[in-house]
């Protein structure tokens, strides 16, 4: 099954579309994605009154928690945190989902994308509205991550009949401080969204029976390949691996500058094995190998814990 486009993944699907219309594969969340969810889940703590050293004490990574400390909580907008949206792109409708939350979209009908802005405050007198995504990711692509925050902003002025929506992105430094990128879109800028939003869920429509039928897409590889769940089935990964073991002998500067990104893919691989293996041990307490050898986990005196090979 191809996964759902949802409004985060939608400049990857506009990029790629096969990137939906190919299988998917679930992947283990990264430490990347835990210290994201613990960010959330102090900001909507924070939003709900709770007081910052309470919200900081269920923050269990140290340098999570150290970042979040120093935040200055007066930059930080009063207002509704982890609202979910579903948006109709047929017929550009959209609603609040009710009831959802971290990020449940159960109750999402056919033909509608799913999104939950990070922080939404709305001034309905003015008719205006502020949405805000928060980043912790250090390698920030801007463009794409504005991509995803405008289909947020689409959701809310069609949920609410606002003719104008602010947008930000909120990116965490290593000190602590906050990074703002900020723009606005008009009820012209909108609709541009929203017949992006069509255009690119179109194609991925057209591709999916296509692909069921056992044709290999067109695929576009790049930096919006690292967090496709379809890598595995992935023409393009098949052949970066091809293309490594190719390149051995070839020093043309193209040809090396596509072995560099075809190993980047092949370190993905190796990093997704390596977590299953990891996952494994963790619920069986071992993992068999060949040669009469098997995969135990350690943990050293500081309480890290790593993966060790042993004789069965």
């Amino acid at each position: 099954m191809p996964a759902a486009v949802t409004a985060s993944g939608l400049a990857r699907a506009t990029v790629c579309p096969a990137a939906y219309a190919l299988p998917a594969v679930e992947t283990p969340a990264g430490i990347g994605a835990a210290r994201g969810a613990m960010v959330h889940a102090f900001y909507e703590a924070v939003n709900a009154g709770t007081s910052r050293e309470a919200a900081l004490a269920a923050v269990t990574d140290a340098t999570v928690r150290e970042m979040l400390a120093a935040i200055d909580l007066a930059e930080v907008p009063i207002g509704r945190a982890e609202v979910s949206f579903a948006y109709d792109w047929r017929r550009g409708t959209a609603r609040e989902l009710s009831g959802a939350s971290h990020r449940d979209y159960s109750s999402l009908r056919p033909g509608e994308l799913a999104g939950t802005v990070d922080l939404l405050s709305l001034d309905l007198a003015r008719g205006t509205a502020l949405v805000i995504d928060w980043s912790t990711d250090h390698d920030l692509d801007v463009p794409a991550k504005r991509a995803q925050v405008e289909v947020y902003q689409l959701m809310v002025a069609r949920t609410y009949g606002v003719q104008q929506v602010l947008g930000a992105i909120g990116s965490h430094r290593h000190d602590g401080s906050l990074a703002w990128h900020r723009w606005a879109l008009d009820a012209w800028d909108l609709g541009e969204v929203g017949a992006r939003i069509k255009s690119t869920l179109e194609r991925v429509e057209q591709l999916r029976p296509e692909v069921r039928a056992g044709r290999v897409p067109d695929v576009v590889m790049g930096s919006h390949c690292r967090d496709c769940r379809a890598w595995l089935a992935c023409p393009g990964v098949a052949g970066a691996v091809r293309l490594i073991l190719a390149t051995e002998e070839q020093i043309e500067p193209g040809a090396l500058g596509r072995a560099y990104e075809a190993a980047r893919l092949a370190e993905r691989l190796s990093d997704h094995v390596r977590e299953l293996a990891r996952l494994a041990v963790e619920r069986e307490g071992a993992l068999p190998l060949p040669n009469a050898k098997r995969l135990i986990q350690t943990t050293d005196s500081r309480g890290r814990k790593s993966l060790r090979t042993v004789r069965a």
